[in-house]
């Protein structure tokens, strides 16, 4: 039986206070305080703001990485790195809100339950998800239903076990620099590893616990968009090379 205390919480806060305060308010309120750990990791400029609200909740440790924009691969290794001690992890962004009570267990009595390593959330209807402009197949493994997608991952919200962390490591932020694709590449290293079913998978009902709201991006546009078009060339290029399945700290 899975205890909350094997289950390694990361959020990824980069300023956006309110939704940072938002998502641990949503947590608060739908979790039962014996054993919760959440770990903040902050790249913010406007810091002192995040932690302030970080320290409003006795369950949060808060770690704040210079400031300095590390990018979107680099602050997801120091959020890993925060959790790799626990067998059952979850990565959020900061623009998650949790819905329902049981949450922090649903990914993992799933993987229990499929096999399935990792879990990629997908909101339905965001960015088309679930349309026929990006469909979903679905299909069923021990009892659970499970949809699949093979492009697209929206990447807010990453449930893995030991296995998928042993398996390929950390994102690549030697070659995913900024903002952009870095996500969608560790999500296709566990699918290309063999350990579980091919494609990117998440569980049927994964939307009444959980939603990703579309907040602003706080990456000024053109640059988000020249990142995004670099890290793009980036995945082409490396998309399914084997021996860079596993990826170390860095």
């Amino acid at each position: 039986m899975i205890q909350r205390e094997d289950i390694g919480i990361s959020i990824l806060s980069t300023d956006r206070p309110e939704c940072l305060d938002r998502l641990l308010r949503s947590i608060e309120d739908h979790t039962k305080k014996d054993g919760l750990r959440v770990h903040v990791a902050d790249d913010s400029l406007n810091f002192e703001e995040c932690k302030r609200i970080c320290e409003k909740y006795s369950f949060v440790t808060f770690y704040h990485m210079f400031g300095s924009r590390l990018g979107i691969a680099k602050n997801t290794n120091i959020a890993m790195r925060l959790i790799k001690k626990y067998p059952y992890k979850i990565l959020f962004n900061n623009d998650v809100e949790i819905k329902r009570v049981g949450w922090e267990f649903y990914y993992f009595l799933s993987m229990q339950q499929t096999g399935i390593h990792h879990f990629c959330f997908q909101q339905e209807g965001l960015w088309g998800a679930g349309t026929s402009k990006r469909p979903e197949t679905i299909t069923e493994i021990s009892g659970r239903k499970i949809k699949t997608i093979d492009n697209f991952p929206q990447g807010a919200i990453l449930a893995y076990d030991q296995l998928a962390f042993d398996t390929v490591g950390y994102f690549d932020c030697k070659n995913f620099k900024g903002y952009g694709r870095s996500h969608w590449d560790w999500s296709f290293r566990v699918s290309d590893s063999g350990i579980q079913p091919s494609g990117i998978h998440d569980v049927v009902g994964s939307n009444d616990y959980f939603i990703v709201h579309d907040e602003p991006c706080t990456t000024q546009q053109s640059i988000r968009l020249e990142e995004y078009r670099k890290n793009t060339k980036v995945l082409e290029r490396l998309r399914g090379v084997k021996d860079r399945v596993y990826i170390e700290y860095e």
